[in-house]
């Protein structure tokens, strides 16, 4: 019995680390670079999962950012939460980027535990975003991949040592 419930936990963490469907197949050789947590307080966020298809990250090569989330959102609060963050990364005020809501939200859906977002910057102005393995989105936004990845992955977001986590870095 015991051998039958380390198994099922080790299933469970492995399926974990699996490379979704929708990276696999834009990115072939995408491996994973980095992992983590995000918390606000003692609440759970989400886990951030970054896919780069060489060792190394750059803002240069495509790349995905997987965000499974680990309580409920609205889609509208996703939005809102990335048009503030977009708004502050390229210092302009969110009334200037104001154009990027709606592409935004037609991207995003609400969520609830164990749901995924996964975003792929496939150059500076685009990306396609998936919910659950399923396309939402191509989005094409002038600046798009610093403003919206950044939010994550630059040295000026709010969690500046995650970001380096999640881009294979040591801390």
């Amino acid at each position: 019995m015991r051998k039958i419930v380390l198994c099922f936990f080790a299933s469970l963490f492995l399926g974990a680390m699996a490379k979704p469907a929708e990276v696999s197949e834009i990115l072939p050789d995408a491996m994973k670079l980095g992992e983590v947590r995000y918390k606000k307080a003692i609440f759970k966020l989400y886990d951030a999962t970054l896919w780069t298809a060489g060792e190394a990250f750059s803002w240069d090569d495509p790349f995905a950012l997987s965000l499974q989330y680990l309580r409920s959102f609205s889609a509208e609060r996703i939005t809102n939460a990335a048009i503030i963050e977009m708004a502050r990364l390229t210092d302009r005020e969110e009334e200037e980027i104001e154009d990027a809501r709606a592409p935004l939200t037609a991207c995003f859906a609400d969520v609830e535990k164990g749901d995924v977002i996964t975003g792929v910057s496939t150059g500076e102005n685009e990306a396609s975003f998936f919910y659950n393995g399923e396309k939402r989105c191509d989005i094409e936004y002038p600046g798009f991949r610093d403003a919206f990845f950044g939010i994550w992955l630059s040295d000026q977001s709010r969690d500046a040592e995650r970001g380096a986590i999640l881009r294979g870095e040591d801390v």
